[in-house]
């Protein structure tokens, strides 16, 4: 057996916070052996072990880790490499603004700069629009 399938296999079976198959599988992908430091902070306070609203494998654990220990100072940054929720399409609206004003208490943003990192993960998406023209 492949050691990555037994690393999974084994956070699975030792899954003490009722993380969904498809978390579990999202952390060890995402956080390889780091993933015990994310579901660590479940134990400190539950409500980190629920899915970022408009995500059905992302949990809000993951952004105080990524704050803390990953250096994430932007939205970008957060959601497009660090949890990886938006690498594939542009998240919900209600996934952007929770994580968002989530950024903004951890790092003590003003509502303008709160906007202006909403603006900023936004027009990354803006070169992808059917209605954009070439150069």
């Amino acid at each position: 057996m492949r050691p990555e399938v037994k690393f999974f296999q084994t956070k699975r079976a030792r899954n003490e916070h009722g993380l969904s198959e498809k978390t579990i599988q999202h952390l060890v992908l995402n956080y390889g052996a780091k993933y015990d430091e994310i579901v660590g902070l479940i134990s400190e306070d539950n409500e980190l072990g629920k899915h970022i609203p408009g995500s059905d494998e992302a949990i809000k654990a993951e952004l105080p880790y990524c704050i803390k220990n990953e250096h994430t100072y932007n939205l970008s940054d957060l959601l497009l490499r660090r949890t990886d929720i938006g690498s594939l399409g542009k998240p919900k609206d209600k996934t952007i603004n929770f994580c968002a004003a989530f950024m903004a208490r951890e790092m003590r943003w003003s509502t303008e700069k709160k906007q202006n990192q909403i603006n900023s993960f936004l027009k990354y998406y803006d070169r992808f629009s059917p209605n954009k023209k070439p150069i």
